[in-house]
């Protein structure tokens, strides 16, 4: 029998893939924003007691690499975390077609595959629940 923590772990990582690709998208625009800019440029001083200024142009590959990085490291994650909510997905749907009460069903589903809060279960359910 399936326990209603598995459920709460269900919904939770139905959120954690959401706040992953929003993560992934970020990091995303941020290397595209890198990529299109092209070089930086920063100023330094330094020479004659360090009254002259120096220009420096680049491109920062250093933040570059870390952003790449961090890419690759959260889409590692959201694979990993579509695995396991995939074998949630069968564990939960296992559970909730072995209940033999069609309106308990009905009511575990709204809740838990869908997400809705009681509120709306209850709206959804009808006949003033």
């Amino acid at each position: 029998m399936i326990s209603k923590s598995v459920l709460k772990q269900y919904m939770d990582l139905q959120e954690e893939i959401k706040e992953t690709e929003n993560r992934i998208k970020n990091t995303e625009k941020q290397i595209e924003k890198i990529e299109n800019g092209g070089t930086v440029i920063d100023s330094v001083t330094g020479g004659f007691g360090g009254i002259q200024r120096f220009k420096i142009e680049g491109f920062p590959y250093a933040e570059y690499g870390k952003l790449k990085e961090r890419l690759y490291t959260r889409k590692a994650t959201l694979q990993s975390l579509e695995n396991e909510l995939m074998e949630k997905i069968s564990e939960v749907e296992k559970f909730i077609t072995s209940i033999e009460d069609s309106r308990l069903r009905r009511i575990i589903s709204f809740r838990f595959i869908d997400g809705m809060t009681w509120e709306q279960v209850g709206i959804n359910m009808g006949g003033g629940n």
